[in-house]
């Protein structure tokens, strides 16, 4: 009931503000004390109860936010260990394929003995004896 009564007054409160002239709510000689002449002194002193310490104290809200945020945390670390291992392993195996193959051209190489020529080494000689 009280906050029925509350709340008609804090309406009546803003009709009476909306009736304003614009230019009077700067004057200086204005009295905003004249607006609510029809409310209580204990219109606004009333306030909702506030929760006891001891239900805040035993079921903070921070600390299942916080032990949200510290379990994944700690899931993304294990996820970034796992790529982590994985992406080693990937590697590893790579080398470990790639390795007899560069022996292979590295040997093929080396039984041609000199270099070959390419096109443009070609090119650019007969560009110079010109």
């Amino acid at each position: 009931m009280e906050e029925q009564q509350l709340d008609l007054e804090i309406e009546q409160l803003f009709k009476e503000l909306e009736n304003i002239p614009a230019q009077s709510v700067y004057d200086p000689t204005f009295d905003a004390l004249l607006l609510s002449g029809n409310l209580d002194n204990s219109t606004f002193t009333q306030f909702p109860a506030l929760p006891s310490l001891e239900d805040s104290s035993t079921y903070p809200p921070e600390s299942t936010y916080i032990q949200a945020l510290e379990q994944e945390n700690q899931e993304m670390k294990t996820e970034i260990q796992s790529l982590k291992n994985d992406t080693v392993g990937s590697l590893r195996t790579y080398l470990t394929e790639l390795q007899p193959w560069m022996l292979e051209v590295t040997d093929a190489l080396d039984k041609l003995g000199q270099a070959p020529m390419s096109a443009t080494d070609i090119e650019f000689a007969s560009d110079l004896a010109d």
